[in-house]
């Protein structure tokens, strides 16, 4: 990956020595050297992690009044080139200055892969950003009047004197609630994100944000179960081998369920078949002994039925960085696995591996949502019954009957659906949650399916560009990415690979398993690569007893936080009830409630970044 940071100054003030500062505040493991392209009013800037040549040489360009730094991994790059009419040697920040060229400030949308860029056209004193369709790339800006400063991080941004450290408080109450909304949004109210699938152009006066990334219109033409079964395992296959793509090895997260295996197991394929080489790719399991949360019996199965090798790590032994030396960009984002470890970072640095590979998406892509609204929508309203009333579900009566309530709403018109969303019941807030945060929570506006501006195929689209789009998962996958990068690393997804979404987008929900735990829409289609234990397997592991056991271990640092002054997070959270809190989970060893476990560690979280962002 390449770290990016530029500085556009309209009214001519110096920014060199800016950037200079930028590069300065990100701390990179195996940093390379800084590509660096001037222009009178522009400065833009390309650090390449590690001794990767190939990344360095993409970086940066300055040609014909254009300057572009960019952090890409195009998936399409033989189809730009043929469109464009250029050599293949051409690529990285070349081939999308050539795009600018014939395309304009939306090239963006021509683009598939993973991608952030900075460009300057000096002749029309113009700064184009952007970032890929689901925000795998990061990419933050800073707006002061005619100035902008643009960086892969906000760490970044905040070495230069004039930005403020005044949190977003919106966005930490979202953190608190684990209730993310508004993707623009960091925990600085002024450093924005630029939005995933998004181009944002800058002129001096104003911004003007544009969509390049749409889901697909016209549905896919499939004539039965096994083309669908092909084209899947076709689109995956191809997803996985370009996020193979690396001069070093490879690190695949391995946790025994069905979407990591799928990602595994196709990777040792790929392997076998001789289109990857041999001992490229690595997997990572962490496992839990002595915790319900233990995969350790499915990841046996996995590495049993591969030849790429497993190494595996002890998820139980956590590491309290967070507390201890926060991180600046966020509150607990120097450690992301749930049970606190990280000995994926330290397998991938015994192996040398450039890239880490998750099953972030897999869940949101695969999950058989919407179906039953298309069931209704079809007419087949046996099949709904069947599903709400009789064996399709194990839910209590009246949960079923409210469900069938939520479907005959959605069917509806807009303004029934506008009615009920105004008057169902809000969910409670917890007793340490400041009266000033409830207020703020209570305000938001509540983003529903129906308001997407989009022309949907289907019901089962709709949902699922819901999910894929939501926050939440667009926060999980930048949370990855800036762990990663920050120790040299760079973090793939395959289950975000923009053809094999576009493809599940557009099939049509007869081609969709019914709604029922367990189900997912790549189980039998890459039910020949998997072992017969994970292909058959309908439970997911639930990750609570890692998290208790990963607070509990925290006590005595949680409890040198919470007792601790100045309490700095009194706009957010009563220190007093925050206490008390940590003394009934103290007290309830035998219990494991996922979400109090979560706020305790979401508010000393929070205090503790507090402290380091205000200096205490």
């Amino acid at each position: 990956m390449n770290f990016l940071a530029a500085a556009v100054s309209w009214d001519g003030a110096e920014s060199n020595s800016l950037v200079s500062s930028m590069g300065g505040g990100m701390s990179l493991d195996r940093r390379g050297d800084a590509t660096r392209v001037s222009f009178e009013h522009a400065v833009l800037e390309a650090t390449t992690y590690g001794a990767n040549h190939k990344s360095r040489a993409k970086a940066h360009l300055r040609a014909g009044g254009v300057g572009v730094i960019a952090d890409v991994r195009i998936d399409n790059v033989p189809d730009l080139q043929t469109e464009l009419g250029c050599s293949t040697d051409v690529d990285g920040a070349v081939l999308l200055a050539l795009a600018y060229k014939a395309w304009g400030p939306s090239f963006a949308k021509h683009l598939k892969g993973d991608f952030a860029f900075v460009l300057w056209d000096d002749a029309r004193r113009m700064l184009v950003v952007g970032r890929d369709a689901f925000g795998v790339r990061p990419l933050v800006y800073w707006r002061d009047g005619s100035n902008v400063f643009v960086a892969s991080s906000e760490e970044a941004l905040l070495a230069l004197p004039a930005v403020s450290r005044v949190p977003d408080e919106d966005r930490v109450v979202q953190y608190l609630l684990w209730e993310y909304r508004e993707p623009r949004r960091t925990f600085f109210r002024d450093i924005k994100k630029v939005p995933p699938g998004h181009f944002i152009e800058f002129d001096g006066r104003s911004e003007r944000s544009h969509r390049h990334w749409h889901p697909p219109a016209v549905p896919t033409v499939v004539r039965n179960l096994e083309e669908h079964y092909r084209e899947y395992r076709r689109l995956f296959e191809q997803a996985v081998e370009r996020r193979l793509r690396s001069e070093g090895s490879v690190v695949a997260h391995v946790s025994g369920g069905l979407d990591s295996s799928s990602i595994i197991c196709v990777a040792d394929a790929l392997v076998r078949g001789g289109r990857v080489p041999e001992n490229h790719v690595i997997g990572a399991a962490a496992v839990h002994p002595g915790l319900e949360c233990d995969e350790s019996e499915f990841v046996r199965v996995v590495a049993d039925h591969v030849t790429v090798p497993i190494q595996s790590w002890d998820g139980t032994k956590a590491s309290f960085l967070d507390l201890e030396s926060p991180g600046l960009a966020a509150p607990a984002s120097r450690i992301v696995m749930t049970g606190g470890s990280e000995g994926d970072i330290e397998i991938a640095n015994r192996e040398a591996a450039g890239v880490l590979l998750s099953g972030i998406g897999g869940d949101q892509l695969g999950s058989p949502l919407g179906v039953v609204l298309d069931w209704a929508r079809a007419g087949r309203w046996l099949a709904v019954g069947r599903e709400v009333f009789a064996d399709g579900s194990n839910a209590p009566a009246m949960r079923r009957l409210a469900r069938a309530g939520r479907i005959l709403v959605s069917l509806g018109p807009q303004w029934g659906r506008s009615i009920y969303r105004a008057t169902r019941q809000r969910p409670s807030r917890p007793n340490w949650l400041s009266k000033s945060a409830c207020k703020r929570a209570e305000q938001w506006a509540v983003v529903d399916e129906d308001d997407l501006d989009e022309d949907w195929i289907s019901e089962v689209a709709r949902a699922h560009w819901a999910e894929l789009a939501s926050s939440r998962v667009m926060a999980a996958v930048d949370r990855i990415q800036k762990h990663a990068g920050s120790h040299g690393l760079e973090a793939r997804f395959p289950f975000l690979d923009q053809d094999l979404v576009s493809y599940v987008l557009s099939l049509p929900f007869q081609f969709w398993p019914p709604p029922r735990m367990g189900e997912r829409l790549h189980r039998d289609a890459l039910r020949q690569v998997l072992p017969t234990a994970i292909a058959e397997r309908r439970t997911k592991t639930e990750y609570t007893p890692a998290l208790v056991n990963f607070v509990r271990r925290a006590r005595d640092s949680i409890r040198g936080v919470l007792w601790n002054s100045p309490w700095e997070s009194g706009a957010f959270v009563s220190q007093r009830e925050a206490q008390e809190l940590s003394n009934r989970l103290d007290m309830s060893e035998g219990s494991a409630h996922f979400y109090e476990h979560y706020s305790l560690w979401a508010v000393v979280t929070l205090e503790a970044w507090l402290r380091r962002v205000h200096r205490v």
